[in-house]
């Protein structure tokens, strides 16, 4: 099973941006980067049908033919749309689908408006070329208008990008079949027991950690189990 994703635009692509100039892309790549995450975590293979070099852009025919040559089940570009290049106040989600898309579309957009407080735009059929020469059924979302003052905020929203993320890949994994599960983050005493697993010294780290508590008690033991401690 592949699902196929798509950060859209580039870091150089005309008129991608916010009034500010802030690039749409800052907030694609990162969210898709995150859903891959969690469809992996599930079992899931992904390609990402972006070149690795920020600055360059695949053509809309090239996206859609990594997607139809990877033979993936599902194909989902993220967006963040835009009225014009001047401040609006329109905001809100929408999501976009032609052909065989409209299932996928509805679980994805279904799953972003419980989560989020934001207007909600509606399901659209549109003929875009990337929904078009996909071969797979095929979503594009929109996450918010980057020309209204609050969605440019959300944009560089760590939380927001999360949020999103956690939302459209809950979408996918739905339309799939696969029950979601959420990530259990380990208390601090779990990440405790974790070191004494990993460590011959994890009582005298600890011991440090509790003296310092601005240590990153993850990062020490992420640090511990490449060897670097």
């Amino acid at each position: 099973m592949i699902v196929a994703l798509n950060a859209g635009h580039c870091m150089k692509t005309a008129g991608k941006q916010a009034p500010d100039g802030y690039k749409e892309y800052n907030f694609n790549m990162p969210v898709v980067n995150k859903i891959a995450a969690i469809l992996k975590r599930h079992g899931v293979n992904v390609v990402i049908c972006n070149p690795s070099d920020p600055n360059k852009e695949y053509s809309l025919t090239k996206i859609a033919s990594i997607a139809n040559a990877a033979k993936a089940c599902l194909f989902v570009s993220v967006h963040f749309n835009a009225m014009g290049n001047t401040w609006s106040n329109v905001r809100g989600l929408e999501t976009f689908y032609y052909k065989t898309g409209l299932d996928l579309a509805k679980c994805i957009h279904m799953k972003l408006i419980l989560g989020q407080p934001m207007p909600n735009r509606g399901i659209k059929k549109a003929s875009y070329t990337i929904l078009v020469k996909t071969d797979m059924p095929a979503a594009l979302v929109e996450c918010g208008f980057m020309d209204n003052k609050i969605g440019r905020l959300l944009m560089e929203s760590e939380e927001y990008r999360d949020e999103c993320a956690e939302e459209i890949a809950q979408g996918i994994l739905k339309y799939l079949g696969i029950p979601y599960k959420p990530l259990i983050v380990p208390s601090e005493g779990e990440w405790a027991d974790i070191l004494r697993k990993v460590s011959p010294w994890a009582n005298i780290w600890i011991d440090f950690v509790k003296a310092h508590p601005e240590v990153n008690l993850k990062g020490l033991i992420v640090k511990l189990y490449k060897g670097g401690a």
